[in-house]
């Protein structure tokens, strides 16, 4: 099997300091490539600061006889997403790859959130993304080619109690994902986003389900997504603007879609009440979570059949 090799490449990834972002660093460094590792070392809600987990990271990729730096501005201001790529740049030279990986997480129900609770979701997500993604754009223009792959959640996907700022700062990510993958096309930049799920801290902090828990600490390592991010930012990777699931080591393309739909030149309310099932496409030709906790044992179990 001939492996996907990254030498030469260089891969700049928010967020990396630990968790996912650490799992995917240490990933690419193994496969040749020069990786800048930003992490503000914030907490999981936000607030603080530290430098150890970013240079934590980048030891260990060192030890394994990897290279990498350290990056620690805050990539959801334009200067901090800017200085990301500039070290990426005058460092090493070039940039092949941005991995926006970086996030925060809580436990916030409706009516306790606040318009700032909301503006701070969406500062750190989507504009924790587009600025990194603004500055690198023009260097993969001028190559010919580069590759994205943003982060979206489940929560976003199926909804998920107590998340309705960080689920509506995800599902943001999705339209940013759709509309930059045809914007890019032209300039060779493919762009597609993963909806990761591996037991890190913010899933700890946030999930209070023991038995989800328990599931989690046992089976969804970070390690486990690392290669479907690993070869989404792979040069050799034509698809974009597609969203895919991970975790446990199950790897599905997530597909928004819809049946065949209920046609009618008279429409009322009446005639979709009595037409529901067919606007509804109840034929069960798709599998449907009805929030994120439901989805992980529903897939892997339908994952599963299918490799018997």
């Amino acid at each position: 099997m001939e492996q996907l090799s990254f030498d030469g490449d260089v891969i700049a990834i928010t967020g990396a300091g630990g968790g996912l972002g650490r799992a995917y660093a240490q990933e690419f460094a193994r496969r040749g490539a020069r990786v800048v590792v930003n992490d503000l070392g914030a907490a999981r809600g936000g607030g603080g600061a530290s430098e150890e987990p970013a240079r934590e990271t980048v030891a260990l990729i060192r030890e394994a006889g990897g290279q990498a730096v350290t990056h620690f501005g805050d990539i959801s201001t334009q200067d901090g997403g800017a200085d990301l790529i500039d070290t990426a740049v005058c460092t090493y030279g070039r940039l092949d790859a941005l991995v926006n990986n970086a996030g925060i997480a809580g436990d916030i129900p409706l009516l306790d959130s606040t318009d700032a609770d909301f503006e701070k979701y969406w500062r750190v997500h989507v504009m924790g993304s587009v600025h990194p993604i603004r500055a690198a754009w023009p260097h993969f223009q001028a190559q010919g080619r580069g590759r994205i792959v943003n982060t979206t959640s489940g929560a976003a996907l199926y909804g998920m109690s107590g998340q309705s700022p960080y689920a509506s700062a995800k599902g943001a990510i999705l339209g940013l994902t759709k509309a930059l993958a045809v914007e890019g096309e032209p300039a060779g930049i493919v762009v597609n986003a993963v909806s990761p799920a591996a037991f890190t801290r913010m899933q700890a902090d946030v999930v209070t389900d023991e038995q989800f828990l328990e599931y989690s600490r046992k089976s969804m390592r970070s390690e486990l997504v690392a290669p479907l991010v690993v070869m989404l930012a792979h040069r050799s990777c034509s698809v974009s603007g597609q969203v895919f699931d991970a975790f446990s080591g199950r790897f599905a393309r997530v597909v928004t879609g819809e049946e065949a739909g209920y046609f009618t030149q008279d429409p009322s309310a009446e005639t979709l009440r009595d037409h529901w099932d067919e606007v509804l496409g109840t034929d069960g030709g798709l599998l449907v979570p009805r929030q994120t906790l439901e989805a992980a044992p529903m897939l892997l179990e339908a994952a599963q059949r299918t490799a018997q």
